[in-house]
């Protein structure tokens, strides 16, 4: 845990890309990616019962069929879903009744955020996003 006083660190680190781009893989669907997402910031500190927004701009406009998945890794233990949200702002959570962690794009669709309210020690952990981004072509026939 990365604690001093009563702040505490949340990681948004993408150095362990390749190893989620396997795992997303294997449990998501092929064509997971992480090069086309940079974290805004590498690390973000901030105060329990405060609100906390990690960011990772996106290399291109998110469309309708892009999904992008946000995962936590706590010390010693592998990444655990958190939730996805689609280029059309869905979002799924892995637990519905979490209210406190949501996601949004921002206006552009260039950015995806991971908002935490009311930040507790336990947030302190490792968090990932990846994205699945779907490309549409349209044939005339």
């Amino acid at each position: 845990m990365f604690c001093s006083g009563s702040s505490y660190l949340v990681r948004s680190l993408s150095a362990v890309c390749r190893f989620l781009k396997g795992l997303a893989r294997s449990i998501l669907y092929a064509g997971v990616s992480c090069e086309d997402l940079t974290p805004i910031k590498k690390e973000e500190y901030c105060l329990e019962e405060t609100s906390v927004t990690l960011s990772y701009n996106y290399s291109r406009t998110a469309t309708a069929g892009d999904e992008f998945y946000w995962y936590h890794q706590d010390t010693a233990q592998r990444p655990e879903f958190l939730l996805y949200i689609s280029g059309t702002e869905f979002i799924k959570k892995a637990d519905p009744l979490n209210t406190r962690i949501s996601a949004k794009l921002n206006k552009e669709k260039t950015r995806v955020d991971l908002e935490i309210s009311s930040a507790d020690v336990t947030d302190s952990a490792l968090y990932y996003c990846a994205v699945r981004a779907v490309t549409v072509i349209f044939l005339q026939i």
